[in-house]
């Protein structure tokens, strides 16, 4: 089990009545839409199925999309529709580059009992494929982008063997991209100038442009430093970017070690000294610093003494940036 911790619950119902199963999807044509959020996996999914207007660049197509769907409420709060707005712009201007039909739903349920699992290990996967029920009258088929590839896919909430399982008789749910690594997919991407400049990967404070400076812009960043992108990819500030950032970053779980492992085979790969020790400094503290705060996540269970815990823990990790 990925976490014993939790409790299986029996689920048991009194069967299913025919009578009231819907034909829709069988009798409609058979469409694909894909989850959008505007960064390098969500890119890589519409790369492979659609190559934006007016661009020389011509990519394998494997297979059709017709629609994007983005949620209003996931990595934009509902409180900041300015943001979303935003957004929303953004994905106007990819759906009409591609060709395909936009979709924006928006929705609470990280403001109800949902928010109690643990969203991005646990709980993501199930909301997506849910929200995507809800076109299952318009697409047969729902792309939710991996994370990670085969075989290094890590405990998480979307997966490639948890995600067909939300499937239905009117919707199948597929995890695509998991044949690439997060750096296998930005070398795909930063083949196409355009989405270069529409590339989005960071919420920091629920914003919608890119901030420069969290880990995932600065990953994304270092693998577009090496790749030669940087000038086009204009949706970053490479102003202030330089390998001595790198060591700032502090790699919480095994996901983001996956993530470092692989820019530090693409710095090899490129003989790029500087962002390859800048890397490898941020994996060894980042081996101090977890042991760190897994000791002071135990002082939960303390009497008092536990809500000095989450105060720790976030001295601890600040200092690492001095």
């Amino acid at each position: 089990m990925w976490y014993p911790q939790l409790t299986i619950v029996d689920v048991k119902h009194g069967g299913i009545d025919q009578s009231n199963l819907s034909v829709t999807s069988e009798q409609s044509t058979k469409k694909t839409v894909a989850l959008f959020s505007g960064g390098v996996d969500s890119f890589y999914t519409l790369l492979r199925r659609r190559t934006p207007k007016n661009e020389g660049t011509t990519l394998p197509v494997i297979g059709e999309l017709h629609g994007i769907l983005n949620v209003w409420g996931f990595d934009i709060p509902l409180d900041k529709e300015d943001e979303y707005r935003e957004i929303e712009n953004l994905l106007d201007s990819v759906s009409a580059a591609y060709g395909v039909k936009n979709h924006s739903v928006k929705t609470n349920i990280k403001q109800t009992r949902f928010s109690r699992a643990l969203w991005g290990g646990l709980s993501h996967g199930a909301a997506l494929a849910g929200i995507g029920h809800l076109f299952s009258n318009d697409y047969s088929e729902l792309l939710i982008g991996s994370s990670h590839a085969l075989p290094d896919l890590q405990r998480w909430g979307s997966h490639a063997l948890t995600d067909p399982l939300f499937s239905s008789m009117g919707m199948t749910i597929v995890h695509d991209g998991a044949n690439a690594s997060r750096v296998e997919k930005t070398s795909l991407v930063a083949q196409s100038t355009y989405s270069l400049q529409k590339l989005r990967v960071c919420w920091k404070h629920g914003a919608a442009n890119n901030c420069s400076s969290c880990p995932k812009c600065l990953r994304t960043m270092t693998t577009l430093k090496l790749l030669g992108k940087e000038k086009e990819a204009s949706s970053f500030d490479f102003s202030n970017f330089s390998p001595k950032l790198l060591t700032t970053l502090h790699l919480q779980d095994a996901s983001d070690v996956s993530f470092i492992d692989e820019i530090l085979d693409l710095a090899a790969e490129y003989k790029n000294k500087e962002i390859l020790e800048g890397l490898q400094t941020a994996k060894n503290k980042s081996k101090v610093y977890s042991t760190l705060v897994n000791v002071l996540g135990k002082l939960q269970a303390l009497p008092f003494v536990w809500r000095y815990r989450e105060k720790l823990i976030k001295s601890v990790l600040s200092s690492r940036t001095t």
